[in-house]
């Protein structure tokens, strides 16, 4: 499916300046875009169900690891990983998966537009030395 449909997925998921806005909103819009095709169809619903923080915090990991080498990607991942286990999606969506069954968490923001810069940002602040956050090399 992905050497199949290589240069559309590339154009929905890292679109060129002139293919849209590289945003999730972006994203699921290029995606919507595609919806008869079973891969967008797939990547759509599995979206549909993440966290909207995760969702823009991972799309920020992403886009600031282009330009890191391996071992800042590394520090960088770590922290991200470190602040989302001190979230409230994190347990929301292990609560809802583990103890509810109903595969349906209440994220907090519920929606990918109230997700604000600020937000992202903060998983991106240093934590200090609590609980391990130094990564030895």
């Amino acid at each position: 499916v992905v050497t199949e449909h290589a240069d559309t997925i590339a154009s929905v998921f890292d679109p060129l300046p002139n293919e849209g806005e590289d945003t999730v909103e972006g994203i699921l819009g290029r995606l919507e875009a595609h919806k008869d095709q079973k891969w967008a169809a797939q990547a759509i619903k599995a979206m549909s169900k993440a966290s909207p923080t995760s969702l823009k915090v991972t799309h920020q990991l992403l886009r600031k690891g282009k330009k890191l080498s391996l071992r800042k990607c590394l520090e960088q991942e770590h922290l991200v990983a470190r602040h989302f286990m001190r979230s409230s999606d994190f347990f929301e969506g292990v609560y809802a998966i583990v103890y509810d069954k109903d595969h349906k968490p209440n994220w907090n923001p519920a929606q990918i537009t109230d997700v604000n810069d600020s937000i992202i940002a903060s998983y991106f602040e240093p934590l200090g030395d609590v609980d391990g956050g130094d990564m030895t090399w």
